[in-house]
């Protein structure tokens, strides 16, 4: 191969790739917002690790009000189901070890304030926080203290 052909080819490639990026590319795993339901959450959970089944998964996110999504409410979204595809998941919207899940929007409210006064709690615990809580470079700021738990921002003000 000559340098001409070598430019061209690289060239070639160069446009290729720069064509790719620039479209506007949709994950397989991407699911409307219109689509769910307004009352409920969905979740991509994991059914299987490179092809080996993890059982104990789905029942654990089921305790936390996570149940599988039927197949007939979305059928587009429905990929090929064979012999390989796990008995335990025909039915269910599934994708490459992972099963889409749903609950309802109250629960993960739930379980994200209980998250977050668990993190609070962790970040107090550390010995010398308390003095930097107001501190600018701190990702939280206590700003107020309600039935003794401590309140913070969501936001960082990384040096603002």
């Amino acid at each position: 191969m000559n340098r001409v052909q070598e430019t061209r080819n690289a060239t070639t490639r160069d446009a290729q790739v720069r064509e790719l990026l620039s479209m506007d590319f949709q994950d397989e795993l991407y699911i409307p917002p219109d689509k769910i339901p307004p009352d409920v959450e969905y979740a991509w959970a994991r059914e299987s690790i490179f092809g080996q089944p993890d059982l104990a998964r789905i029942p654990y996110l089921s305790r936390k009000g996570w149940d599988p999504v039927p197949a007939e409410r979305h059928p587009e979204f429905v990929t090929y189901q064979d012999s390989r595809t796990p008995t335990h998941v025909k039915g269910y919207i599934y994708r490459r070890g992972l099963v889409l899940v749903e609950r309802k929007k109250e629960y993960g409210a739930i379980e994200s304030k209980k998250q977050d006064e668990l993190n609070m709690r962790t970040m107090m615990s550390v010995p010398g926080l308390e003095q930097y809580m107001h501190d600018s470079i701190m990702p939280m700021k206590v700003f107020a203290k309600e039935n003794s738990i401590l309140k913070t921002t969501q936001r960082a003000s990384f040096g603002n």
